[in-house]
């Protein structure tokens, strides 16, 4: 019974955080969202994959805008 309870409760916070930070960018304007997109994107590839960094490319949040589409 205590292990139920205890996977309940991780369960609901795990959903409950999702939800927040889905609110969270969808309250905030779509230029400082896909900045801050693009930011964590960048530390991510710095980090995991230095040698697949491009410089001198302009990076484009596209994702973003399919996500835009389908929810329409």
């Amino acid at each position: 019974m205590k292990r139920i309870l205890i996977t309940l409760s991780a369960l609901l916070l795990i959903t409950t955080a999702g939800y927040a930070q889905k609110n969270m960018f969808e309250k905030m304007p779509q230029n400082q969202r896909d900045s801050i997109l693009i930011e964590a994107a960048k530390s991510a590839i710095l980090k995991y994959a230095p040698g697949y960094y491009r410089d001198y490319k302009k990076p484009k949040s596209f994702f973003m805008e399919l996500y835009l589409k389908t929810i329409g």
